[in-house]
Formats: structure tokens, C-alpha cells, sequence
């Protein structure tokens, strides 16, 4: 967990239980700082409307109800490389598609970087949200997700006819 914290401002919003787990969603203002699964939430102030909206969101994602997630994002919780990588694939990387962290890093407009790609889908906050499971290794292979390929696997499948070494 970041440092999150140390802010007075900190708001939390417990989401419900998903097939993926238990999260929470953590607001400075309103902005998401963080998006956590499985992990006990931070000492908080209270809920707020934003941090509910994004947890019923991802709920929704989770359910199948709806594609995409739209958060206010809180970029500067990240090192600036790693946020412009999120950032694209945020932005840029929809419901059924695959990038490879190489390819992600070129979005970035940081072309080469494909570790740094990796490492800022490692360090990733707002997981599900910032679409991490969406990048994949280079010539297809599934490629790392928190230690559990698994999952990615599952969210990938959950988005279209996903297999290993196919791209679309």
C-alpha cells in the first residue's frame, strides 16, 4: 500500500464483494489515488461520492454490466514515466484489447521502454480501473499480473475470444 494514509483528506469507499475479491476505493479530493483488492482498506475520514461512484463502476465492470470505467485519476500518485504509461493504457486500450508492454510504452511515447511498461503495470493503484490484465508479452504469451495469470487470464476471456499467441 502507498502512503496514503499520512493524507487528512483521505476518503475510502469499501466496495461490495466480486468474483475478483473484496476492494476499496481511496479519494484525495476528487480524485482516485488507489484501488486496492484483497488488502485491508487504509484508516480513512468517511466515504465520499466519487470513490462510491468508481466502486459501483467496478462492480458493474466486474459483472459483465458495463465495459469501461471512468475515473478521475489521481496521475500524480505515480513516478511521471510510469503514470504516462498508465495513462495510455487508460486511455487508449479498450474493452477486448491487447497491447504488449512494449507496444504500451511506444503509446507512452517512451518507445523501447517495454520493462518500464512492465514495472508501471506492476506498481499499477488503480487495479482493474487502469487496465493492467490488458498487456501482455511480447509474441503472446500471457505475461505477469500480480502473480496471479490466472485471473488475468480470466479477465481477458471475460473480454472476447482471448488466446494464447492470438492476438486481435
Amino acid at each position: 500500500m502507498s502512503d496514503l494514509e499520512s493524507h487528512p483528506d483521505l476518503r475510502v469507499a469499501i466496495g461490495c464483494s466480486t468474483w475478483l475479491g473484496n476492494f476499496w476505493v481511496a479519494t484525495r479530493g476528487a480524485l482516485v489515488s488507489e484501488v486496492r483488492f484483497n488488502l485491508p482498506p487504509p484508516v480513512h475520514e468517511g466515504d465520499d461520492t466519487t470513490g462510491a461512484e468508481v466502486a459501483r463502476q467496478i462492480a458493474a465492470f466486474l459483472s459483465g454490466d458495463i465495459r469501461a470505467i471512468e475515473a478521475p485519476l489521481d496521475w500524480s500518485v505515480l513516478p511521471t514515466a510510469h503514470g504516462a504509461i498508465l495513462r495510455a493504457l487508460y486511455e487508449s486500450v479498450p474493452w477486448g484489447d491487447v497491447v504488449t508492454y512494449g507496444e504500451l510504452a511506444a503509446m507512452a511515447g517512451h518507445p523501447g521502454a517495454a520493462r518500464a511498461a512492465g514495472a508501471a503495470c506492476r506498481m499499477n493503484p488503480f487495479a482493474i480501473v487502469a487496465p493492467a490484465h490488458r498487456v501482455i508479452a511480447a509474441g503472446g504469451r500471457l505475461g505477469g499480473y500480480g502473480g496471479r495469470p490466472d485471473i488475468k487470464r480470466l479477465l481477458l476471456e471475460r473480454e472476447g475470444n482471448w488466446k494464447p499467441g492470438k492476438r486481435r
